[in-house]
């Protein structure tokens, strides 16, 4: 009976120092302030994405005055150039992906390395 109860109080306490040791560990982990100067970073590359989304829509105006008083092109093929030129941005990173794949595809089959090798961390 006395064995029961010290292995129950030492389980009780086995639970309560790994609870401690977790809580411990979260408030002195070096993540915190690595996702900290990480986040500061972020902030300002989205500061200049967000002054060059606006440039980038500043000149699509103009442009879109441009194309408004030429006669030189169709009512539709000014709207497909608006549209092209107004999608552009959303757009181009999927097109670049697909032209990086197909680099590096045509790479590997000149080269004779099809198959990737596998990094193991």
């Amino acid at each position: 009976m006395a064995s029961q109860i010290t292995l129950a109080a030492i389980n009780a306490q086995n639970k309560t120092l790994e609870e401690e040791a977790k809580n411990i560990g979260e408030e002195y982990s070096s993540d915190d302030r690595r996702t900290f100067y990480e986040n500061i970073n972020l902030r300002g590359n989205n500061a200049y994405i967000f002054v060059l989304f606006c440039i980038y829509y500043i000149m699509f105006f103009g442009v879109a005055f441009v194309l408004y008083r030429s006669v030189d092109y169709s009512i539709k093929m000014k709207a497909v150039l608006l549209l092209l030129f107004l999608l552009y941005p959303f757009l181009i990173s999927m097109v670049e992906i697909k032209i990086y794949n197909l680099f590096m595809y045509f790479k590997a089959l000149v080269t004779g390395s099809i198959y990737k090798k596998s990094v193991t961390i």
